[in-house]
């Protein structure tokens, strides 16, 4: 069960990184755009956290 949760959170870890690298000009622009709308921003950031 934890090997099976290890694995999991490794596999997580590894999309997110890759994601995070392949989408970085992606993230930016979307935050460029998030930072006009504050009511978007509002309801964005708690769910983020």
């Amino acid at each position: 069960m934890f090997s099976t949760v290890s694995n999991q959170l490794s596999a997580i870890s590894l999309s997110a990184t890759r994601t995070l690298r392949e989408q970085r000009s992606g993230i930016s622009i979307q935050q460029s755009a998030f930072s006009h709308h504050p009511l978007a921003v509002g309801q964005a950031t708690p769910n983020s956290f």
